[in-house]
């Protein structure tokens, strides 16, 4: 098994396969939610900050894929008909400081898994398939594999990211999560993530 620092910040695959390494904001991993709690088109997530350092490189590979993807799904068409498609915007995002309202040079992707699948599969630090788990701690390193789904929405073309599954690498166990063991699971999540980092 490889040590954290020799996995590959991005991955692409042939077989429509990408696999990212990142740290958790955000994870939803146990039971899935809908937009601001609807109980349609419910998902389970997880939410992953990629570091300054390797943002331009995690951006241009994205860039470069959906680049290619979209050439694919307007192949055939007229130069007219192209002219009415658009490109979706890419999924990654900026992530800015809450203090001070600025760009870190970091960005951030959210991967979702729609409910009726399951939700995703979950490796500890040795590789073992954890069961029951709840949530991963904020800050936690891990690498998350998804598989790409080429779409159309009426004239726009992209791709839906799926997620999974997601192995930890190193996880955070802060001490606010080992003092609140007498508590419900909820109470203990809540303690370990940033509200400005809730996706909702």
């Amino acid at each position: 098994m490889k040590k954290p620092e020799e996995i590959p910040v991005i991955y692409v695959g042939e077989d429509n396969k990408l696999i990212v390494r990142g740290k958790v904001m955000f994870s939803n991993i146990s039971e899935a939610r809908g937009f601001k709690d609807s109980d349609e088109n419910k998902n389970y997530s997880v939410t992953i900050k990629i570091g300054a350092e390797d943002a331009e490189k995690v951006m241009s590979a994205i860039d470069d894929l959906e680049a290619k993807i979209f050439n694919k799904a307007v192949e055939g068409l007229t130069s007219v008909q192209k002219r009415a498609v658009q490109k979706a915007p890419p999924k990654y995002r900026d992530v800015t400081d809450p203090a001070r309202g600025e760009s870190t040079g970091e960005v951030k992707f959210e991967f979702k898994r729609k409910e009726l699948l399951g939700p995703p599969r979950v490796f500890n630090t040795e590789g073992a398939l954890e069961k029951g788990k709840k949530f991963i701690s904020k800050d936690s390193e891990v690498v998350v594999r998804v598989v790409l789904i080429p779409y159309k929405a009426g004239a726009t073309r992209g791709v839906s990211y799926k997620l999974e599954d997601i192995r930890i690498l190193n996880e955070v166990r802060s001490a606010s999560k080992a003092a609140v063991s007498g508590k419900s699971d909820t109470d203990a999540f809540m303690m370990t993530v940033n509200e400005d980092d809730l996706p909702f």
